[in-house]
């Protein structure tokens, strides 16, 4: 493991971690919020690479067109539905499932890209799917049961946060490592302006006709009342959102292997959430959960041998 892996990765467990922490925080401040928090975090993130992007002089690319709408809409649905699904659902289970996502990239790489698989890694995405089932099995008496409608964000937030990453790949692979270097923080800065654009008019949607009544007898708009408290908050989210698609970046530009990297941050950010989520949250578990996180973080060791 050489010193760029391991930088990047640690930064993206970290950041990873933090988002979900704040979206949780934010959810306990002003809930029924939580597009709006999402926007204003896209906004934030889309800041954050303009500057990338005009320090480093990126160059802008009509090739790159396609493969940052595909990244919009991938981020778009996956941090829409993961912001509703911590709103209505644990906070450790959630991160577990979303943090499953990443298998997505690593079968790929597998599969599409050429990457060596294993009896240790067919093991392990094995242990995957078992984790998986383990979540979905029909809970015993006093357990705690999964609403419908966090199953169906779940479903959503899976397939899209783990066809994300995928959209950088393609890039990278369709405009050459060089080219695609040269032009990524553009690509970013296209893709969060897109994202932000749909993820506005779905706060409009939801949130933007809701009054709130003052003492004067007065009332507020709900969503722009929203996002000043989400501000502060949002701010460091997009910076953590924008800082994890810039490593994603740094993976696909330096030949990084995504079997191992997306398995190694998916577990960090799994274990650290969820001692996140029972010391600070006070979040209970039941046995068949903390079975499906097991799993998943073995899965997770099994697929970097």
């Amino acid at each position: 493991m050489n010193l760029l892996f391991l930088i990047v990765s640690l930064v993206s467990v970290v950041v990873l971690t933090a988002q979900g922490v704040l979206i949780k925080r934010f959810g306990d401040k002003r809930p029924n919020a939580e597009i709006t928090y999402t926007f204003a975090t896209a906004v934030c993130a889309f800041v954050l690479f303009g500057i990338i992007a005009l320090v480093s002089k990126s160059q802008f690319n009509m090739q790159s067109l396609p493969y940052s709408l595909f990244f919009a809409v991938c981020y778009a649905g996956s941090t829409i539905t993961y912001v509703l699904a911590v709103g209505c659902g644990s906070l450790a289970l959630t991160t577990t499932i979303h943090s499953f996502a990443l298998i997505i990239p690593t079968v790929l790489g597998f599969l599409v890209w050429g990457e060596p698989i294993n009896a240790f890694k067919i093991v392990g995405i094995v242990l995957f799917a078992a984790a998986l089932l383990l979540m979905g099995e029909k809970a015993e008496k006093g357990e705690r049961l999964l609403s419908t409608k966090w199953i169906i964000l779940m479903i959503i937030s899976f397939f899209c946060e783990g066809l994300a990453p995928v959209a950088i790949k393609l890039h990278s692979i369709a405009l050459g490592e060089e080219t695609a270097s040269a032009c990524n923080d553009v690509f970013m800065v296209m893709a969060y302006a897109m994202a932000f654009a749909g993820i506005f008019a779905a706060a409009v949607l939801r949130e933007g006709k809701i009054r709130i009544p003052c003492e004067n007898g007065k009332t507020k708009n709900f969503m722009l009342d929203s996002l000043k408290i989400a501000l502060p908050l949002a701010s460091l989210g997009g910076i953590c959102n924008g800082l994890y698609n810039l490593m994603n970046t740094v993976v696909a530009n330096n030949k990084l292997d995504v079997s191992v990297f997306y398995p190694v941050i998916s577990a960090g950010q799994l274990i650290l959430t969820c001692v996140i989520a029972v010391v600070f949250f006070r979040e209970k578990l039941s046995l068949k959960q903390i079975a499906a996180i097991f799993c998943g973080v073995v899965a997770i060791v099994l697929l970097n041998m």
